[in-house]
């Protein structure tokens, strides 16, 4: 083979030299990406532990398949369970004892699922952002009962562009926070919306409201750039309190979900610490950790429910979800 490379021209031998050396080359690209890939996926799956004392952290219940994300989570009033999918817009209702039922015409209907919210006469709210990329822009609100099905609650031109998380108050109305517009919206009963609220004193472009929790009253939303929390009266938004902002050196935790407990305890899901709770006036603890990728939480009792969302493995390709996708609950008040 050498003698027949020998005896062509030099261009014919260039030709030769440069497909055998990106040949190789190419392989050596290969074998990095797959070394870098088995390097990633070498762990062992994540479960998530307490950080303190009288808690208890156990598996609630797993989600099937390897694309369920759960990126929210919801409880009912009488403890039933929502989570749904960011990657198929597929809804799950578990009962309390973890059984698992995936709604019917979710998956085919919704596109991508970034926030839940249960009103007091069993209304689910479903937050669509209508695709997963994260790039897309757009959303919409669904409804769904037991009774009804799913039904659109508005129209896809609603004027969202990353939509992010949304919670209800007790007459009805609904608050969605858009990360990428910056701002929260309030959209009535009957649909007219309207916007409520944007961070006050603050750069917009630093800012991103993510989480959102309605309690006796008032709003609570997280910023996850700034890692802050703020509040206000949901019937007079110009009236706004910064509760927290973190503030721990070398800390970015990347606040997201938050809920708020009957005796105004706050408790915060962070990608990247774990479940966090704040008295009003005193500094966040750390209460559970290791989750793979806390993104919500409710509360119900002494119980709250986690999800682990995952989402790193969403934006690199070489990063597998550690299957299978659950979620989570911590009981407080254990001796």
């Amino acid at each position: 083979m050498i003698k027949r490379i020998q005896l062509l021209n030099r261009s014919q031998r260039l030709v030769i030299f440069l497909l055998m050396f990106g040949g190789v080359l190419m392989g050596l690209v290969a074998l990095t990406l797959l070394l870098y890939s088995l390097t990633l996926n070498a762990g062992s799956r994540l479960m998530a532990v307490p950080a303190i004392e009288g808690i208890t952290v156990r598996e609630f219940v797993q989600l099937p398949g390897d694309d369920a994300y759960p990126s929210a989570l919801a409880v009912s009033l009488d403890g039933v369970v929502y989570t749904a999918s960011y990657q198929t817009g597929a809804v799950w209702q578990i009962s309390p004892e973890g059984e698992l039922l995936e709604l019917p015409d979710t998956r085919e209907q919704i596109g991508s699922v970034t926030g839940l919210a249960v009103d007091g006469q069993n209304v689910l709210y479903i937050l669509d952002r209508l695709d997963p990329n994260p790039n897309a822009a757009g959303g919409m609100i669904w409804q769904w009962t037991a009774e009804t099905g799913l039904q659109a609650f508005n129209e896809q031109d609603a004027g969202f562009v990353s939509p992010s998380d949304i919670t209800v108050d007790e007459v009805g109305n609904l608050y969605v926070a858009d990360f990428g517009r910056r701002e929260v919206w309030r959209i009535e009963p009957n649909g007219a919306a309207s916007l409520w609220w944007v961070p006050p004193d603050v750069e917009l472009s630093n800012v991103r409201p993510t989480g959102l929790d309605y309690h006796a009253g008032m709003l609570y939303v997280t910023d996850s750039i700034q890692d802050t929390i703020y509040r206000f009266m949901a019937d007079d938004p110009a009236q706004t309190e910064q509760v927290y902002r973190h503030h721990f050196p070398g800390e970015t935790p990347g606040y997201d979900g938050i809920a708020v407990a009957d005796d105004g305890t706050i408790y915060i899901a962070t990608l990247e610490m774990g479940v966090m709770r704040l008295t009003i006036g005193e500094d966040v603890e750390v209460i559970a950790r290791d989750f793979r990728g806390s993104s919500d939480l409710d509360v119900f009792g002494n119980l709250i429910y986690v999800t682990n969302f995952d989402s790193r493995s969403l934006y690199d390709v070489f990063l597998n979800p550690q299957l299978p996708f659950a979620l989570d609950v911590i009981t407080l008040g254990v001796d």
